[in-house]
């Protein structure tokens, strides 16, 4: 038999979908869409690498290339 699960897809305002479906991984809209995290700043829905929004990845980015500029210069 088949069991009832309810949707765990982090919409955009922040709620969960909620939908009743038979998949473990969603409701028949959200099952094969990319999972989806609070930025670690402010909370807003994310599904990039770094686990932040779009107002604040680009510290990340610029970090992480001076890091790989830092490590070319040292010749690591």
């Amino acid at each position: 038999m088949h069991e009832e699960y309810t949707c765990q897809y982090l919409l955009r305002s922040g709620e969960i979908c909620g939908r009743t479906c038979w998949r473990v991984d969603g409701c028949y809209l959200h099952w094969q869409a990319r999972k989806r995290f609070p930025c670690k700043v402010c909370g807003i829905p994310t599904s990039a690498e770094p686990g932040l929004c779009r107002n604040h990845k680009g510290g990340y980015y610029v970090t992480q290339y001076i890091r790989r500029l830092r490590e070319k210069a040292m010749g690591l």
